[in-house]
């Protein structure tokens, strides 16, 4: 949390700036190479707990990692500070986890011990405007990828910044619960894969990362001793392929759009809206007699606000629909969901979420849903111990359940 001390009659931000762990990754727990930087404590950006930021966390990742202070004369400005070396930059996430499932596919046992993903990510400030930051992960369950990859450029003042990025890119707007989720499962609406689709395309899922480019206006202002900010931005996609996932190459003629504004208030208070529209390319192999394009809409919003101090609250929620060429009528999605988060001590939260899923609003009986409980201990700046209870009903499918114990190291 940033904190505005008097120091001589003048507002001065205090710049013990940022562990910084996990911005970045979908499922990164923490980057504690800036901590090695700044030689600061997680809970400077972080709250209630790593991964998850606090208003002084996103504003610094918006800033291109970036310091936001004030000078002699209380006047707000920025600070770069580049990584001098890989260790000031970089930072390694493994985590090692078993887990119980209700049911199992043949051949595999109910309990299992798993080295779900090890990841390398980082970023830097590169001199007074550019930017870099990127995750790489060796291992995801046997798999290697580039999960992130993004240059960003950052001008104006201080306080009225034009933002450009680009690459294989993350929305700030799904901080709370993507790469910023205290749980070790994302939020049905907001996961990287949808959760049914129409005809041939597998869904378009919010939270998956697409290559494109963004601009973007950022405005920044220190008021009653805490920082304030308000962005709005637009970006144009490649879009996704058939079976769901980032399409390297541009689908189909013209760009899937994306639109967002995120305000930030308080020490981690936030709200924003977004809208979505995309489309997929549909050939021959999908039944068609000639090659069409899926369509495909969602518009929302989510936010999360500190109910009480150790209490916080984080929801979504979301309309859309599906239009594709072998559906005589467009589909209505709806979703959302809505966490409680408790601090019942510095190193110790509970979480309780409910998930709820429509692909198809039209039709009854096919939503999915789940009933999550969790709790995290921080036995270590390094060491995050998790346990995850899930209750789930996919569309189509049986209750399930889940309970996972995972250990994340983090360096």
């Amino acid at each position: 949390m940033i904190a505005l001390l008097r120091a001589g009659g003048r507002p001065l931000v205090w710049s013990a700036l940022t562990a910084f762990m996990a911005f970045f990754a979908v499922d990164a727990e923490a980057t504690p190479a800036y901590g090695r930087r700044y030689n600061t404590a997680c809970a400077t950006c972080h709250a209630p707990l790593p991964p998850r930021l606090n208003n002084v966390g996103i504003l610094f990742r918006k800033f291109g990692f970036r310091l936001p202070d004030a000078d002699d004369q209380g006047r707000f400005i920025i600070k770069p500070v580049a990584a001098h070396d890989i260790g000031d930059a970089a930072s390694v996430v493994a985590d090692v986890a078993g887990r119980r499932d209700s049911e199992a596919e043949e051949g595999e046992a109910r309990t299992t011990f798993e080295l779900s993903e090890v990841e390398v990510v980082g970023g830097t400030s590169i001199g007074d405007r550019v930017s870099a930051q990127a995750m790489f992960v060796p291992w995801d369950e046997g798999e290697i990828e580039l999960e992130n990859a993004e240059i960003q450029v950052n001008l104006g003042t201080p306080r009225h910044q034009w933002i450009g990025r680009g690459g294989l890119m993350q929305t700030y707007l799904w901080q709370k619960s993507t790469h910023g989720r205290l749980t070790l499962s994302t939020p049905l609406l907001y996961g990287s894969r949808a959760v049914e689709g129409i005809g041939p395309f597998e869904g378009f899922g919010l939270g998956v990362s697409q290559v494109g480019a963004e601009v973007g206006y950022l405005f920044s202002n220190l008021k009653e001793g805490r920082l304030r900010s308000t962005m709005l931005t637009a970006t144009v996609l490649n879009g996704v392929n058939r079976e769901g996932e980032g399409a390297l190459r541009n689908t189909a003629e013209g760009a899937d759009v994306y639109l967002q504004g995120v305000q930030l208030f308080g020490d981690r208070n936030t709200v924003g809206g977004f809208y979505y529209r995309g489309r997929s390319f549909l050939d021959a192999a999908a039944g068609l007699t000639a090659p069409a394009n899926q369509r495909f809409a969602r518009y929302g919003v989510m936010g999360n606000y500190l109910l009480l101090k150790r209490f916080d609250v984080v929801a979504g929620a979301a309309l859309g629909w599906d239009r594709s060429p072998v559906r005589p009528v467009d589909v209505p999605f709806g979703g959302f969901f809505t966490e409680a988060v408790t601090q019942i001590t510095p190193a110790w939260i509970g979480i309780y979420r409910f998930d709820r899923v429509d692909p198809n609003r039209d039709e009854d009986g096919d939503a999915a849903f789940a009933h999550t409980v969790s709790t995290t201990f921080r036995a270590d700046d390094h060491l995050y111990l998790t346990g995850e209870f899930q209750r789930r009903r996919l569309v189509d499918a049986d209750r399930q359940w889940a309970i996972i114990g995972s250990a994340r190291f983090v360096f």
